[in-house]
C-alpha cells in the first residue's frame, strides 16, 4: 500500500510540475515577442523509474549461473544481509551482452517420408531385401534372365532362398495399389511375380544340374580306386608269399599252428622285441629276405594303389551319398515346371541333362557292381568274412592296415640296409 501511494504521488507531483514548465515557457516567449529578457532554459525532468528503481533489462538468452539459493529465512542472519557497496559498480546490459547465448538457426524441416507398405513378415521382408542386393546388375530384366538361365551360378542358391511361398505370392498378387509404395522387398518379388508359383522348383533343378558333376565326380573316383587296389591285392603275388612266411614265423614263436591269419596280425610285428631289446620281430623279416629272398623287399611295388585307396570316400559315405544322388535326380525329374515365353529354355536344357544324367548314373552303377564282384573275391582269398567286408565297410580298414604295415616295413629295411661305415660294426644276420 506505501509504495502504491508513493508512485501515485510522483506521478501527481511530475504532472503539475509539466504544466508549471509548460506555462512558464509560454511567458517566456510572451516577453520575447515584447522585447524583454527572456527567462532560462527549464531542465527537463528525467523518464519516471520503474517500481523498483531499476532499468527494464534486454530480453536476450544468457548462458545462465547454475548455483543453490539460500533460503529466505536464513538471510538475515548472512553475509547477504548487506547491501553491496556503491564503489562496486558494473553494467548490466554489458553483461548480457557478453554472455548471451548464441543465436541459433533453426534446423532446416526435412518432409516426412511416406512409410512404404510392407506385406511380408518383417523378418522375411529384411532377409530378400538384403539377398536382392546381389541381383541388383540384373534389376528390371530379372524375370528374362531367369528365363535364359544367364544368371552366374553363385545366385542360383540364393533364388531359391527368396522364391516366395504360395502364401507370399498370394499377398503381391493380391495388392492393387501402386507398385512405387511398395516396400524393397515387395517390390522385388513384385518384378519376378509372373514366373514365382514354380521358381523355388526352378531354382532347385537348376543347382541340381550345376552341381551334378561336382557330386558324382568323388563317387566315380572312389569306385574306380577301390576297385583297382582290390585287384592290385588280389594280384600281388610277392606280398602273398611274404604272408605265408611271415604265418610260419608266427607259427613257430607261438608253438602253435594255424591256417593263415588276419591282415590285422601283421601291425604287432614292429613292436615285438628280442629278449636282448635290441631288434624288433620286422627288422628280423628283413633280415631273413635279405639273406634268402630279397625279390620280396620290393613287394610293396605291388600295391601302388594301396596309399591312393586310404584317402577316399570311406564305405559309408559312398552308399550314402550315393543312394541320395539317384534320389535327388528322381526328385527333380518329377518337377512340373512350365515353360512361359519363347525365351524360357529351361526345359530344353533339363531334358539334355536329363539324359546325360541318367547314363552317368547307370554308368556309376556298373562301376559299382564290378568294385563288389571284387571286392567279393578280395574277401575270399583273404578269409575275411563277405558281409561285414563290403556291406559294414571292412574294406577300409583293411586297406589302411595293409598301408600301415607297408611303412612300418619300409622304416625297418631302411634301419637294415642303410650303408655301413668304419664306425659302425656289421650286422649279424640270425639262422
Amino acid at each position: 500500500m506505501r509504495v502504491s501511494f508513493v508512485l501515485v504521488l510522483l506521478v501527481a507531483l511530475s504532472s503539475i510540475f509539466i504544466v508549471d514548465c509548460s506555462r512558464s515557457l509560454s511567458r517566456a516567449r510572451s516577453k520575447a515577442h515584447n522585447g524583454a529578457i527572456p527567462d532560462p532554459p527549464v531542465i527537463p525532468l528525467p523518464p519516471p523509474l520503474k517500481p523498483d528503481g531499476a532499468s527494464k533489462p534486454k530480453r536476450v538468452k544468457t548462458n545462465k549461473v547454475h548455483w543453490t539459493s539460500i533460503s529466505v529465512d536464513k538471510i538475515s542472519n548472512s553475509i547477504y544481509k548487506n547491501k553491496m557497496k556503491d564503489n562496486i559498480k558494473f553494467d548490466a546490459d554489458a553483461i548480457i551482452d557478453i554472455f548471451a547465448q548464441p543465436k541459433t538457426t533453426p534446423p532446416e524441416t526435412k518432409p516426412i517420408k511416406q512409410r512404404k507398405t510392407e506385406l511380408l513378415d518383417p523378418k522375411r521382408g529384411q532377409n530378400i531385401a538384403i539377398a536382392m542386393n546381389r541381383f541388383k546388375p540384373y534389376r528390371g530384366q530379372l524375370t528374362e534372365q531367369i528365363l535364359r538361365m544367364s544368371l552366374i551360378s553363385d545366385l542360383v542358391p540364393t533364388l531359391s532362398e527368396i522364391a516366395p511361398s504360395k502364401e507370399e505370392l498370394q499377398l503381391i498378387q493380391s495388392y492393387k495399389g501402386p507398385v512405387e509404395s511398395l516396400a524393397e522387398a515387395e517390390k522385388f518379388l513384385w518384378e519376378i511375380r509372373d514366373i514365382s508359383d514354380d521358381l523355388k522348383l526352378r531354382a532347385k533343378a537348376w543347382m541340381f544340374m550345376l552341381g551334378f558333376d561336382e557330386l558324382v565326380s568323388p563317387l566315380e573316383l572312389t569306385v574306380k580306386t577301390i576297385t583297382k587296389v582290390t585287384q592290385e591285392v588280389a594280384s600281388a603275388d610277392k606280398f602273398h608269399e611274404l604272408l605265408r612266411i611271415i604265418l610260419n614265423i608266427g607259427n613257430a614263436l607261438n608253438v602253435r599252428e594255424v591256417k593263415g591269419i588276419k591282415v590285422h596280425s601283421l601291425l604287432p610285428w614292429s613292436e615285438v622285441k628280442s629278449s636282448d631289446k635290441k631288434t624288433t620281430l620286422m627288422r628280423y623279416l628283413v633280415q631273413l629276405l635279405v639273406k634268402n629272398n630279397q625279390a620280396l623287399l620290393t613287394f610293396g611295388e605291388q600295391l601302388k594303389t594301396v596309399y591312393p585307396a586310404t584317402n577316399v570316400m570311406r564305405s559309408s559315405d559312398l552308399m550314402k551319398q550315393t543312394a541320395e544322388l539317384n534320389t535327388n535326380f528322381n526328385q527333380v525329374s518329377a518337377y512340373d515346371i512350365k515353360t512361359r515365353s519363347d525365351i524360357d529354355i529351361f526345359q530344353t536344357e533339363f531334358n539334355k541333362f536329363r539324359i546325360r544324367c541318367a547314363a552317368k548314373l547307370d554308368e556309376l552303377k556298373d562301376l559299382n557292381n564290378k568294385m563288389i564282384d571284387a571286392l567279393k573275391k578280395l574277401a575270399t582269398l583273404f578269409g575275411e568274412e563277405e558281409d561285414a567286408f563290403i556291406e559294414k565297410g571292412g574294406y577300409d580298414e583293411f586297406f589302411k592296415d595293409i598301408h600301415t604295415f607297408l611303412l612300418r616295413f619300409d622304416e625297418a629295411k631302411n634301419v637294415e640296409l642303410k650303408p655301413v661305415t668304419k664306425d659302425s660294426k656289421q650286422k649279424v644276420i640270425r639262422k
